[in-house]
């Protein structure tokens, strides 16, 4: 995988992972967009700045916390790439605890994500693996 684009991913999943709203929206496209598996409104897609303000909400509001390892990831094409990841979490109000193996295709324009997908682990892993 490209350097510059695993410093990319690094840096979002660490800006992911220590809520840094900020260090997540510098490194994303301004028309970024995402589905989200655990929004409360389930299946929404989020769009811009104002729908990853109402994702990051969301998440905050179901979820204490919620963290994502990486565990793999390799490009698919030249502007895709998918990322095996393990996602940890602890429902606000429940209590639940959450482990879930997860994969997802990040699209690319530039050095920037432009949108983000969760697709089948199975299908990424043989993708990934080979």
């Amino acid at each position: 995988m490209d350097a510059e684009r695993s410093a990319v991913i690094a840096t979002l999943l660490t800006a992911f992972n220590a809520r840094d709203a900020e260090g997540w929206l510098s490194n994303v496209t301004d028309d970024f967009e995402m589905h989200s598996r655990f929004s409360s409104v389930g299946d929404t897609v989020f769009h811009g700045r104002t729908g990853f303000e109402a994702w990051w909400k969301d998440l905050d509001e179901a979820w204490d916390p919620i963290l994502v390892n990486l565990e793999e990831a390799a490009d698919a094409e030249p502007e895709r790439t998918v990322l095996l990841l393990r996602l940890y979490g602890r429902g606000r109000g429940s209590g639940l605890a959450l482990e879930e193996e997860v994969a997802h295709i990040w699209h690319w324009r530039g050095p920037k994500l432009a949108k983000l997908d969760y697709t089948d682990r199975a299908e990424a892993e043989a993708l990934v693996r080979g």
